[in-house]
């Protein structure tokens, strides 16, 4: 009895939500833009890494992102402390769970030069200054 009370009480507790922020990212949005969800997903993992913070995570959908649309070689994806980061979506999941990363291959890729030539690749895809 004592277990059923204690069972009971405990199911009208308040439920507290998570407090981990998602950013979306997926090559293929068409959406605004702002990483709230996959319909409006940054398109560049620039401007995810530049607006996360400590607590975040990022979740990338299938594709291939380079850390610069120029040429120059010394940019690249810059870490953050405390920012996770998660490939392998297909752009439809709502849990990490979900996802597939053999199906959905997410690639962070420094080949920004000549497609094929390995001499004006980024010196660095990602980088943690820390």
């Amino acid at each position: 009895m004592l277990v059923l009370l204690l069972f009971t009480s405990l199911q009208n507790l308040p439920v507290q939500a998570t407090s981990t922020n998602v950013i979306y990212v997926n090559a293929a949005s068409t959406g605004a833009e702002d990483g709230k969800s996959w319909a409006t997903a940054y398109k560049d993992l620039q401007l995810a890494l530049a607006a996360a913070k400590s607590g975040d995570e990022i979740w990338i959908a299938k594709g291939t992102y380079k850390p610069t649309s120029g040429t120059d070689r010394t940019v690249s994806f810059q870490m953050k402390n405390g920012v996770a980061i998660y490939g392998g979506f297909n752009g439809t999941e709502e849990t990490l769970a979900e996802r597939d990363f053999n199906a959905n291959k997410t690639i962070l890729s420094g080949d920004i030069g000549t497609t094929g030539n390995n001499s004006d690749n980024a010196y660095h895809v990602f980088y943690h200054p820390d």
